[in-house]
């Protein structure tokens, strides 16, 4: 029974668990606004205004030691110039998970997304 029990506690911690990371994040700083979302099913929505920059970005994400790897897939082009914003193009971005927050370094500066209460 012990055995069982401190097999299950493993499989819960392996690197493709995804259920304590699923969620929504808001990213609030000086000059600095966004959201990342992280599905059960895998998938992620992020949107970024920061100065001139204003990026959206749409795909799969993994979990992995001490953060996540998004990787996007190409918007269409009607939506990003409805919603005014460039395709953020990710392929393996890495972001660190510190605590609960999760930090993406990108454009110069460090992003700290931190979860939503929604």
């Amino acid at each position: 029974m012990i055995r069982a029990l401190a097999a299950l506690a493993l499989m819960a911690a392996v690197p493709g668990d995804r259920s304590g990371l699923v969620g929504r994040y808001r990213l609030s700083q000086m000059e600095m606004g966004g959201a990342l979302e992280l599905r059960g099913d895998g998938e992620f929505r992020y949107e970024l205004d920061y100065g001139a920059v204003s990026e959206a970005a749409t795909g799969r994400w993994r979990p992995a030691p001490g953060g996540v790897f998004l990787f996007s897939r190409p918007m269409p082009r009607a939506l990003l110039e409805q919603i005014e914003r460039s395709d953020a193009g990710f392929h393996d971005q890495w972001l660190a998970r510190d605590g609960r927050d999760l930090l993406l370094d990108r454009w110069d500066a460090r992003m700290r997304f931190r979860p939503s209460d929604d």
